[in-house]
C-alpha cells in the first residue's frame, strides 16, 4: 500500500511507482507538481475520493501554498469534475 492507501498492483502499481520515482528525482520545489499530477491521475481514473483526499491533504499540509494544487482545484471545479466541500 502507498501513503494514499492505494494497492500497488498491475498498471496502477506501475503508475504509483513512476510518481514515487519522480518525487525522488526532482528538486523539493517541484515535488508539489508531481503530487498534484498524482492526484489528477486518480481523478482521471474515476477514483474521485482518493484524488480529493490527496488534494485536500496536500493543501492542509506541506503543499498549502502550492500553485499546482490551486490550479488543479480550479480546473476540476471549472469542468465540474469534483465538488469540493
Amino acid at each position: 500500500m502507498t501513503a494514499a492507501g492505494v494497492s500497488r498492483t498491475g498498471q496502477q502499481g506501475e503508475v504509483a511507482a513512476a510518481f514515487d520515482w519522480a518525487e525522488q528525482h526532482v528538486s523539493p520545489g517541484k515535488r508539489d507538481t508531481i503530487a498534484a499530477a498524482r492526484a489528477m491521475a486518480h481523478l482521471h481514473r474515476g477514483e474521485t475520493e482518493t484524488g480529493k483526499r490527496l488534494v485536500e491533504s496536500a493543501l492542509a499540509g506541506e503543499h498549502s501554498n502550492s500553485a499546482a494544487f490551486q490550479q488543479l482545484k480550479e480546473f476540476t471545479t471549472r469542468f465540474d469534475l469534483v465538488h469540493w466541500g
